[in-house]
């Protein structure tokens, strides 16, 4: 008898018959169906199988986890997506590591610095990528009259009207490309409407997360995101530490003051000469 092929959410989802070799169907199983209406939404089912076979295949289910992420992020938040979180997070991050060094120099811990240091260097390295990435996160771009940098992709004459102009000036062909790749360009703009009357907001999140897809074809964005907080439970848990030896310390060397001021009185009382009693019968 032949075995019944129940399809997978994605196949259901497009009405199409789901084969056993179907790519799709070991990551969107029957309790998925919102996860795969997401990277639908935002990226197509199109291109979500293209990005996923961008990576290695022992990869794959990690790199769909990771879009799955940033598509959920960007339907919740049409304006920043996951950027938004990750700007967040870096600048939680700045805090705590300024709240740290003030909390040491405060108590005069000296902690050897394996922590700290590997913590600092681990977000500058961070900060680092962010800028390598190309567009700063959530700061509008400029426009330009000439061609604008999608136009110079498409090799065409870039109109008045070109609805890409205000998102791509002309030294920005390769966050153009990045776009496609990722969204696509008519979906693209199709989710930047959707964030009136932000558009230059979202226009530059979803840049800097095809800019970071394009780097890290497993990780995307989502990738950097853990990364900040692993980074910030670390250093959550340093600040934690310190906090306590601080007050430990303070209890103990209290506790030694009382102690030593203890060991000086009975000291002082054993010193002094004892009182001399006389009989009544000498006193006359």
């Amino acid at each position: 008898m032949e075995k019944i092929q129940i399809p997978c959410v994605a196949c259901k989802s497009r009405k199409i018959k789901c084969s056993t070799e179907c790519p799709l169907a070991p990551i969107f199983t029957p309790d998925r169906s919102e996860d795969f209406e997401a990277v639908a939404r935002v990226f197509s089912a199109h291109k979500f199988i293209k990005l996923i076979k961008e990576a290695e295949p022992h990869q794959q289910v990690l790199a769909a986890d990771s879009l799955v992420k940033e598509a959920k992020a960007r339907i919740a938040d049409p304006v920043c997506g996951l950027t938004g979180t990750m700007y967040k997070l870096s600048c939680q991050l700045e805090d705590l590591r300024s709240e740290l060094v003030l909390t040491k120099q405060e108590n005069e811990v000296h902690y050897k610095q394996v922590g700290t240091s590997s913590s600092a260097l681990g977000a500058s390295r961070l900060l680092q990528q962010l800028d390598r990435l190309g567009t700063n996160p959530l700061l509008p771009m400029p426009s330009n009259e000439r061609s604008c940098g999608a136009c110079r992709y498409k090799r065409q004459k870039c109109l008045p009207q070109c609805p890409f102009a205000p998102f791509f000036p002309p030294n920005k062909k390769e966050d153009f490309q990045n776009i496609v790749k990722v969204y696509g360009g008519a979906n693209f703009m199709k989710l930047v409407n959707l964030a009136e009357p932000h558009k230059h907001l979202a226009a530059d999140s979803m840049i800097f997360e095809a800019n970071a897809r394009i780097s890290d074809p497993v990780n995307g964005l989502a990738g950097i995101v853990d990364t900040l907080s692993q980074q910030l439970d670390d250093l959550t848990s340093e600040l934690s530490a310190v906090r306590f030896h601080a007050k430990r310390t303070i209890v103990q060397e209290q506790k030694s003051r009382k102690k030593l001021h203890s060991r000086s009185t009975s000291a002082m009382e054993a010193s002094s000469p004892a009182p001399v009693t006389l009989p009544f019968d000498t006193v006359s």
